[in-house]
């Protein structure tokens, strides 16, 4: 809000203008003053209610989760998850998952940041825009994993190609059984794609030297 004082009273932005004079007046009629302070995330008690990215955060139904668990399960893993959308096992058991923000229940902040070499029994759900950063990072990592993916046309497609071993279509295009995601008021609705959704088993432990080297 500095800048709105140094400006004395004014903005170029008006949206922001209009809330600064609104805080000061609250402040000065209710005769009290505001701080900030930083609070680090596993101390912020409402994180849990805030950290949600609805649109960032679609989920596997738990029926097209348990056809992937019948084809290559049991899974232990669940690499990019939240408390929100973390999947199952058949006894409704949340799977070890790596969160985004800090969560009390997972098993560490940031897939990027992780040690995954050791694990085993790996799904991961990716979000779309960062899909070609995971693949990338689970090579480095020469980790097995099970992941959900567009079936489009993408600069990662040759990564994936050289590293399948089996693959499942998971929905078709604009289906609306497949996946749910949370709205504004947390309640979980469909998720529509306009392209088929695919789950492939990849192996990147046994990727050959040739393949590692032309990609």
């Amino acid at each position: 809000m500095k800048a709105v004082w140094e400006r004395k009273g004014t903005s170029h932005n008006l949206s922001l203008n209009s809330i600064g004079k609104d805080i000061y007046w609250l402040q000065f009629l209710g005769e009290f003053f505001l701080s900030l302070e930083y609070v680090k995330s596993e101390h912020n008690i409402s994180d849990k209610f805030t950290r949600q990215s609805p649109g960032l955060e679609a989920s596997l139904s738990q029926h097209s989760f348990m056809t992937l668990w019948n084809k290559w399960g049991p899974f232990e893993w669940d690499l990019m998850a939240s408390s929100a959308n973390v999947v199952k096992d058949p006894t409704g058991k949340k799977l070890r998952y790596f969160s985004r923000y800090f969560e009390q229940s997972s098993q560490g902040v940031n897939m990027f940041a992780q040690d995954l070499q050791f694990l085993n029994n790996v799904y991961c759900f990716p979000p779309l825009p960062i899909i070609g950063m995971v693949l990338k990072y689970l090579e480095q990592q020469k980790i097995d994993c099970v992941l959900i993916l567009p079936a489009t046309n993408e600069p990662w497609v040759n990564l994936v190609s050289a590293c399948i071993v089996d693959l499942e279509v998971v929905s078709k295009p604009f289906c609306a059984k497949a996946f749910t995601v949370l709205n504004n008021s947390g309640k979980k609705v469909s998720k529509k794609y306009p392209f088929s959704m695919i789950a492939v088993k990849l192996s990147f432990k046994n990727t050959s030297s040739i393949l590692q080297h032309l990609l």
